[in-house]
C-alpha cells in the first residue's frame, strides 16, 4: 500500500505495471522483436534480465526514498502525449522512442532526480532492446559500402557500385543488405560497454570514452568482415563458402575486436580516480533525508502519476481508430474504361510488383493498348493497375510504413523520379530499371486517404487522423505500371492516371464500407 515505509518498493513496482499495462501494445510488438532470434534484437531478454540484476544491485546498496517531486510530470506528459500521437498516426518508431524516456520521468515523479540518477543506466539500458535503432540501418550500410569502396579501389580490383550493390566485373554482385550494416554489432558493443561502464567506473567521462571506443571498434568489424568476404567472392570467382554462409565469421570478427577495447577498458579501470567516487553519506544522515522527504510524500500524485501512465490505452481506447469492411460478394469494377485498353488476363502482365506489407485486400488489374495490335506480336503498351487497402491498421500493419517500397530494390534501380499533377491530383512518377536486363518502367503511385488523393507519404499520414474522424476510416495505396516502348509514354501515362483516378474512387465506394 502507499502508506507503508519510505523504501517500500510496492510503489515502484507499481508505476511499472501502469506502465506497462498503458503502453502495452507497443511492448508487445518489441517483444515480438526479441523472439525473431535471427535479428538485430535477439538479445532483448538477456539485456532485460542484466537490466534488472543491475536494479536490484542498487536497490540492495540502499532502497530508493519513495517521495512525490511534480517536476517530473511535466516531462512525463509530454511523452504520453507524443506517445498518444504517434499511436493515432500509426508511427511505432514513436511510440517505441518514448518508452524508456516516459518510464525513466515515471521513476522521477516518484524518487526524484537523487534517487533516480543512481537507476538511470540499469533502467535506460533497455533502450538499446528497442526496435527504433532500425533507422540506422540504411545510413550504416551506405558508410559500409563506401568503405568497402575506397578499399577495393586501393587494390586496383575492377567494380562499381550502385547504392547498397557492389558489381565484381565479370564476378558477381554483392549487396551490403541490412544484415550487414553492422547494426548488431553496434548494439552488442554500445551495449557491453554501458553495462562494463556502470559496474566498474565512476567518472563518466571513462564511461563516455568506452562507449565511443566500442562503436568505432564495431563498426570497424563490420567493415573488415564485409570486405574479406566481397574480396574471397572475387579472388575465388564467387566460390568460397564465406560468400553463401559468413554470420559465424562475423560474430568471430566481432570478438576478436572485443579484445583490444577491453584491454583499454582495464587500463581505463585502473586509472580511474578514486576520489570521484560518489560520496556515501553517513547512515544517520541518510535516515533524516529519508523522513524529511517522507513528510513531502503524497499519495495523491502518486495515484495520480499511475493514471497518466494508464492514460495512453484510455484515451485509445476511446478515441479508437474505426475500422472497414470488404464488403462480401461485391465484384470489383475496373479500374479503367478508357476504350483504347482492353483487359489484359495473364498473369503478371508487367515483371514489377510493389513490396506491400499487410494490406487487407489487393486488387490487381492489367490492360492492354488496343492501338496498333497486330496479330501474332505482344502489345505496343501494357498498363497494370493495384490498389492495396487497409481496413484496420496497427503497428506493423500501416498504409506508411519504411517496409512499404514501390519496388523490389533488389531487383530495379531508379533512374528518374519527378511529380505528376493529373485533374488535381499529384503523383509520384518513377522510371525504375531492371538490375538484370536493363529494361525500363514507368511507376506512379499516390495515396487515397478519406476520399484526398495525397502523394506525400507524410501527407498521407497525418491526413489518416481527420479520414477516421469522418468515418472514413479504410486508406489505400494506388500503383499504376506503365510498361511502353513505341509509343509516347508521358501522354499515355497521363490518360491512364486520369482514368484510374475516377474508377478507383468508384471501386473504393462499392467494395468498402465503414463497421
Amino acid at each position: 500500500m502507499l502508506g507503508g515505509h519510505p523504501r517500500s518498493v510496492l510503489v515502484p513496482l507499481a508505476v511499472v505495471f501502469a506502465f506497462i499495462l498503458g503502453a502495452w501494445s507497443t511492448i508487445d510488438g518489441v517483444v515480438s522483436r526479441w523472439l525473431a532470434v535471427d535479428e538485430s534484437y535477439s538479445h532483448g531478454f538477456l539485456l532485460l534480465a542484466v537490466s534488472a540484476y543491475l536494479v536490484v544491485q542498487q536497490w540492495r546498496v540502499r532502497p530508493a526514498v519513495t517521495l512525490f517531486s511534480p517536476f517530473w510530470l511535466l516531462p512525463l506528459l509530454g511523452f504520453l502525449l507524443l506517445y498518444i500521437g504517434g499511436s493515432m498516426l500509426m508511427i511505432e518508431a514513436v511510440q517505441q522512442f518514448v518508452l524508456i524516456p516516459a518510464l525513466l520521468c515515471a521513476l522521477g515523479v516518484i524518487w526524484g532526480w537523487r534517487e533516480l540518477v543512481r537507476f538511470l543506466i540499469p533502467v535506460g539500458l533497455l533502450v538499446f532492446a528497442i526496435p527504433f535503432w532500425d533507422y540506422l540501418a540504411w545510413p550504416l550500410q551506405l558508410i559500409t559500402t563506401k568503405v568497402n569502396e575506397i578499399l577495393l579501389g586501393l587494390l586496383g580490383i575492377e567494380f562499381h557500385v550502385d547504392g547498397v550493390f557492389v558489381f565484381l566485373t565479370g564476378v558477381g554482385a554483392f549487396e551490403v543488405a541490412h544484415g550487414c550494416s553492422g547494426l548488431r554489432y553496434f548494439l552488442v558493443g554500445l551495449t557491453l560497454s554501458v553495462v562494463y561502464g556502470q559496474m566498474n567506473f565512476t567518472l563518466w567521462r571513462n564511461r563516455i570514452m568506452l562507449c565511443v571506443l566500442s562503436v568505432v571498434f564495431a563498426l570497424a568489424a563490420n567493415w573488415i568482415r564485409v570486405f574479406v568476404i566481397i574480396h574471397q567472392g572475387y579472388v575465388t570467382n564467387m566460390e568460397s563458402p564465406l560468400v553463401g554462409n559468413h554470420e559465424f565469421f562475423g560474430w568471430i570478427v566481432f570478438a576478436l575486436s572485443l579484445i583490444p577495447l577491453f584491454w583499454m577498458a582495464n587500463r581505463m579501470e585502473r586509472s580511474d580516480n578514486a576520489t570521484a567516487k560518489a560520496r556515501v553519506r553517513a547512515p544517520e544522515d541518510i535516515q533524516d533525508a529519508e523522513q524529511a522527504e517522507f513528510s513531502r510524500f503524497s499519495k495523491v500524485g502518486i495515484v495520480f502519476t499511475l493514471l497518466m501512465l494508464l492514460a495512453p490505452a484510455l484515451a485509445l481506447g476511446v478515441i479508437s481508430t474505426q475500422s472497414s469492411q470488404l464488403i462480401a460478394g461485391q465484384k470489383a469494377p475496373r479500374l479503367m474504361t478508357n476504350a483504347d485498353w482492353a483487359p489484359y488476363f495473364q498473369r503478371n502482365a508487367v515483371r514489377w510488383v510493389p513490396v506491400i506489407h499487410g494490406a487487407d485486400n489487393i486488387e490487381v488489374q492489367a490492360y492492354f493498348l488496343r492501338k496498333g495490335l497486330s496479330e501474332g506480336r505482344a502489345p505496343k503498351a501494357i498498363a497494370a493497375i493495384e490498389v492495396y487497402t487497409y481496413l484496420d491498421q496497427k503497428p506493423g500493419k500501416e498504409l506508411v510504413q519504411d517496409s512499404n517500397h514501390p519496388f523490389d530494390r533488389e531487383r530495379w534501380s531508379i533512374k528518374q523520379s519527378r511529380e505528376q499533377t493529373v485533374d488535381h491530383v499529384d503523383w509520384t512518377v518513377l522510371t525504375i530499371q531492371s538490375r538484370q536486363t536493363n529494361e525500363t518502367i514507368t511507376v506512379a503511385f499516390s495515396y487515397l486517404v478519406g476520399g484526398r488523393w495525397l502523394a506525400d507519404p507524410i501527407k498521407a499520414k497525418l491526413a489518416q487522423i481527420s479520414a477516421a474522424f469522418a468515418g472514413q476510416p479504410d486508406v489505400h495505396q494506388v500503383f499504376v505500371a506503365l510498361d511502353c516502348e513505341a509509343c509516347a509514354s508521358d501522354n499515355l501515362l497521363n490518360s491512364v492516371l486520369a482514368d484510374t483516378q475516377k474508377q478507383t474512387k468508384i471501386f473504393v465506394s462499392r467494395m468498402f464500407k465503414p463497421q
